[in-house]
């Protein structure tokens, strides 16, 4: 079993050296809180689909008729499109 003996130390000095990294997990993590959200809110109306992301787009759909907030659909692009391209340049920065 291959064990990864990384201290907090050794965390820090990654984010100090290239904080796009952190950065570019932080937003890809908040993007799938948000879509976790949408997930639980639209599943307690009853839908079921195999394939994730229509969740999302079945709550965007209903969110007028059922007066749903706005606020997860902007904070799950927002974050997912500026997430992406930061953890990707703090991956080619490693």
């Amino acid at each position: 079993m291959i064990a990864l003996n990384v201290g907090f130390a050794e965390v820090l000095a990654v984010a100090k050296g290239n904080p796009s990294l952190p950065l570019g997990l932080l937003l890809v993590c908040t993007s799938s809180v948000s879509a976790y959200y949408m997930y639980g809110v639209v599943r307690d109306t009853g839908f079921r689909h195999f394939i994730f992301y229509r969740y999302i787009l079945e709550f965007h759909r209903q969110r007028k008729q059922e007066s749903w907030p706005v606020w997860p659909i902007y904070l799950y692009w927002i974050s997912l499109v500026a997430g992406i391209p930061i953890l990707t340049l703090g991956l080619i920065h490693l």
